[in-house]
């Protein structure tokens, strides 16, 4: 079984589903609701223990009822949460999301108030055989990499919110959401700000996930497309947080990036399918299955 640190966010989604985004400052009617746990960091981890991987997460929480939640949920989930810092009279964080008929979700975050901003536990950090490190917490985030980047061990930076922070280069693997890759690079067009960036950054590898139309990879100056899976989404949140987990998990196995890109956009294809959140992340089988299943029907 491999080993993943995961260093990034974990909150308390309370998610709403609705017939249409809320616009204005009208009242709005959930047709539903869940209260699920949430966040990046936290997402990815579970997705990595669903797949068959060894999650240990990083992350900060106050002593709120908010942590009581989402330590629960992560335990439930066999994580790893002794690296976990709590912090006294501290609020955790959470967010509020609404999920419309489509499956396209719309968040507001609460990032927390009072939460620790220390990083010395960083040097005693266990071994593993990948990192996957997202944005939320720049402090922490230098020293993750610094650290991965000692040890000869690969780092996935989750570009879901992009930082002009000159430590992301430390990571070997940059996957950016398109938003992201955006405004890190000032460039709308996907293969414009991927040239840019391995022109700049020749030593690292680099993606960007684009949704339901699939993921852009450069390597060694070369863009290729991989296509997503095409399903009938219901409910979109979270299934970043599985592709991430998905690819840090594979590329830890040793597969090559291109065959944890299938596989990461495979779990992610099946989580879009289920109207439920983190409860609906798929397992090793139902990603082994499914891609058995696509192969068969390619051929």
């Amino acid at each position: 079984m491999k080993s993943i640190f995961i260093f990034g966010l974990a909150v308390v989604d309370f998610i709403h589903f609705v017939e249409k985004l809320p616009q204005g400052g009208l009242k709005h009617l959930s047709l539903g609701a869940e209260v699920s746990g949430g966040g990046t960091g936290a997402n990815a981890a579970v997705a990595v223990s669903r797949l068959g991987g060894q999650a240990i997460l990083g992350s900060r929480l106050g002593d709120d009822l908010i942590a009581e939640i989402v330590l629960e949920g992560l335990r439930h989930e066999s994580i790893n949460t002794d690296y976990i810092q709590r912090t006294e009279k501290a609020m955790s964080p959470f967010s509020s999301v609404f999920v419309d008929k489509d499956g396209e979700r719309q968040i507001v975050s609460f990032r927390g108030q009072g939460l620790t901003d220390q990083t010395e536990w960083l040097d005693d950090l266990p071994d593993v055989d990948m990192f996957l490190v997202d944005l939320r917490w720049p402090n922490g985030l230098e020293r993750v990499l610094q650290v991965a980047r000692q040890r000869g061990i690969p780092a996935l930076i989750d570009g879901e919110v992009a930082s002009h922070d000159a430590s992301i280069w430390l990571a070997s693997h940059l996957a950016f959401s398109k938003p992201g890759l955006q405004y890190l690079t000032g460039e709308e067009n996907i293969l414009t700000a991927l040239k840019s960036l391995t022109s700049n950054h020749p030593s690292n590898w680099f993606c960007v996930t684009d949704g339901d139309r699939g993921v852009y990879r450069a390597i060694g100056g070369k863009i290729e497309h991989i296509p997503a899976f095409q399903v009938a989404a219901k409910n979109t949140l979270g299934a970043g947080d599985v592709w991430h987990g998905a690819f840090a998990l594979r590329l830890a196995e040793g597969v090559d990036e291109d065959t944890a890109i299938l596989f990461a956009n495979a779990a992610a294809a099946i989580k879009c399918t289920r109207n439920t959140s983190r409860a609906s992340f798929p397992t090793r089988k139902e990603v082994d299955e499914f891609l058995a299943k696509s192969s068969r029907q390619i051929s």
